[in-house]
């Protein structure tokens, strides 16, 4: 009788356990997202992609000390570090499927989608805010973006609106917004036109874009 090798059997066992247990995450993942509706077929495979991955909690979002400031010489004025305190790097996102998830995953909590907002890398807005952005998410980004306005971050929000005028469909998004995004997009610009801090001649374009 042939003699039994138990630590091949305890791999083989281990590899089969956790094949099931993927199998189960991405069948669930699967069924989230069609509950979800996701637009795309890439936003399913995101998330299907990504079922591996815990969520975070509540205190792990609002309580993180990670910050992508995008005026460091402001945080060095006031005292601050510029790069986090020696926190580590942020994680952002990297597709506009990422971040349309990292969005809903912060739904009702709208500072938090401000400051995911005003943390994304200023050469990271073409792609991230360009590409396959949905019009719904253009309404919601221009009412965080008015809810939640700081003077200081008056130069990202021109970037964020900027980039958000190249969407391909902006044109057909600016029509379907509603009468509450509107005037949410009238307040913005009240707001900016009254900082010292904002290129007069570049929010002038913008308005004319925005119109």
């Amino acid at each position: 009788m042939a003699d039994i090798n138990v630590s091949s059997l305890e791999r083989e066992m281990a590899s089969a356990l956790e094949a099931d247990r993927r199998y189960q995450r991405e069948n669930d993942a699967k069924f989230r997202a069609i509950h979800q509706r996701v637009g795309t077929y890439e936003e399913f495979r995101d998330i299907v992609k990504a079922s591996h991955i815990k969520a975070l909690d509540r205190e792990d979002i609002i309580g993180s000390s990670c910050q992508q400031p995008w005026n460091p010489v402001a945080l060095v004025a006031s005292g601050e570090s510029p790069d986090g305190g020696g926190l580590g790097e942020c994680h952002h996102p990297t597709s506009p499927q990422e971040l349309a998830r990292e969005w809903r995953q912060r739904k009702g909590r709208t500072l938090d989608q401000y400051k995911l907002l005003i943390s994304l890398p200023k050469e990271s807005l073409p792609h991230l805010l360009r590409a396959e952005t949905s019009g719904t998410l253009i309404g919601d980004i221009i009412k965080v973006l008015n809810e939640h306005f700081e003077v200081r971050d008056v130069a990202q929000i021109e970037d964020i609106l900027s980039n958000l005028s190249e969407y391909p469909r902006f044109s057909l998004s600016l029509l379907m917004l509603s009468k509450t995004e509107k005037s949410s997009l009238q307040d913005l610009f009240s707001k900016l036109q009254a900082t010292v801090e904002s290129d007069s001649d570049r929010l002038t374009q913008l308005k004319k874009t925005f119109k």
